[in-house]
């Protein structure tokens, strides 16, 4: 169906994706580091987004790098804590057809077992480590060779 290849938005109303490239804090920054050439730092700290956005696909991943380009441990926490944390309190898009906007999400133990229970919570690692085992490669290609080819 997409023959160009082309990115495109779905938006729906009775599901989410949920990406979290990012597991800590600190993954924020280490993420940022490697997702843009050094001068599109400068443009995010300016809060150039048509510059950065040739970095990425996702406007998630873009907010995160804008986040990180600044150095600032606490707003990259903040970012963290509201962003991709759930917890009670935390606002969601309601689901309810009679209730518009957010709702709070109140149990959030509830919340997490249902997700659970139905498969929709689940934490899958293969994609990771093949992006590391990618960025090892890469790097071992550009790094000088230590072998002494002693003949």
């Amino acid at each position: 169906d997409n023959l160009r290849g082309e990115w495109r938005d779905i938006i729906s109303n009775t599901s989410v994706v949920l990406h979290y490239a990012y597991c800590q804090e600190s993954d924020i920054i280490a993420k940022a580091e490697r997702s843009c050439p050094p001068e599109y730092k400068m443009a995010a700290v300016a809060g150039d987004r048509n510059k950065t956005k040739d970095c990425f696909v996702l406007d998630f991943d873009q907010d995160a790098y804008h986040v990180a380009a600044t150095g600032d441990p606490e707003a990259v926490r903040e970012f963290f804590l509201s962003r991709m944390v759930m917890q009670q309190g935390a606002a969601l898009r309601c689901a309810v057809s009679d209730q518009k906007g957010f709702c709070l999400v109140e149990d959030i133990e509830e919340y997490k077992s249902t997700l659970l229970r139905y498969g929709l919570l689940k934490r899958y690692h293969f994609p990771r480590h093949v992006l590391r085992s990618q960025e090892r490669s890469i790097r071992a290609m550009m790094s000088p060779s230590t072998s002494s080819g002693s003949v």
